[in-house]
């Protein structure tokens, strides 16, 4: 595991606590940046390095990457040209051992060259194709953009969690598109104590603003074998994204699922959960995944405090 705070190990800790095992139903997260540089030696090592047990281990962590597809040239998808893309990919890896990982390249540079046709299309293919759970989008516009808004309905209609970076101009920023929109789960950043972190934007009004940590995040970077430390809502999204893939993981192996639990891939049913396990703070709901996920709650307890979360909140 590449050198992390003591927060995010302990959320690492958190996230393998409870409900994963190796033969249960893996959940299917489709990363939407700038590719993915799968010649980074993270890729080739096993996730046993980083303290999963080995009976659960299924070898390089390149194998969970099941499919890399670019939207924006002939290349290939498995590169990465700038690095973010790369970063997120590794955070998911490493926060989700046990979720399979769908790379759809749509950029090669930052936002300013996104364009909004070309991410349509991947979320499209992300839900009928890859048929994933969640779509994490670190990046967004400030305007709002009617193709990537259909695409996303869409999405939801399939049962896919879409979860999005909120933007990172601080009190100066609006919550970019479409990290502000229903149904898309909007990621800010926070510190190391839980605090927001300055560049997050001015928590949206009347609706739930998720945080977590997002400053000085290390993860595998092209050409940086030991990695390379970033900040943003971007780097707070995938680390979201993968306290959502927990929750599924968790349900998804009871055998017999109850009809609100049927619904935790609506996003309205999945705020209700997030909540559970977030603290407020300063108009923000800072999560900590280990309120709920914890290795001092058994099974049997979690599953009731998902239910009372489900139940508990309008």
């Amino acid at each position: 595991m590449l050198p992390q705070s003591q927060v995010f190990r302990d959320m690492c800790d958190a996230l393998d606590a409870q409900g994963r095992k190796a033969k249960g139903p893996r959940v299917k997260i489709a990363i939407l940046d700038t590719g993915i540089d799968l010649s980074h030696p993270y890729f080739d090592s096993s996730p046993e390095a980083s303290g999963v047990d080995d009976q659960h281990q299924y070898g390089p962590r390149r194998c969970r990457v099941k499919e890399c597809k670019c939207f924006v040239d002939e290349g290939a998808a498995d590169r990465d040209n700038v690095g973010h893309g790369t970063h997120c990919a590794a955070l998911l890896l490493e926060l989700s051992p046990y979720a399979d990982i769908y790379v759809a390249r749509v950029s090669d540079e930052r936002t300013n060259r996104l364009s909004p046709d070309t991410v349509a299309k991947a979320i499209m293919y992300a839900a009928d194709q890859w048929k994933v759970a969640i779509i994490n989008m670190s990046f967004g516009w400030p305007q709002y953009q009617t193709a990537v808004a259909k695409a996303i309905d869409h999405a939801a209609r399939c049962g896919v969690l879409v979860c999005a970076a909120a933007s990172n101009g601080g009190a100066n920023d609006d919550v970019a598109f479409p990290a502000r929109d229903s149904p898309v789960i909007c990621v800010h950043s926070a510190n190391e104590q839980g605090k927001p972190s300055d560049f997050t934007p001015n928590p949206l009004p009347f609706a739930p603003n998720f945080a977590v940590i997002g400053e000085n995040v290390e993860a595998a970077w092209p050409g940086r074998e030991n990695g390379h430390s970033q900040s943003g809502t971007s780097t707070a999204t995938p680390i979201l994204a993968a306290v959502m893939a927990l929750i599924l993981e968790f349900v998804d192996q009871k055998p017999r699922k109850t009809p609100e639990e049927k619904r935790l891939r609506d996003h309205r049913v999945m705020t209700k959960v997030l909540r559970a396990m977030s603290d407020k703070v300063e108009g923000y709901h800072y999560v900590r995944p280990w309120k709920l996920m914890s290795s001092n709650n058994d099974r049997a307890r979690v599953e009731s405090r998902i239910q009372d979360a489900i139940a508990s909140y309008a």
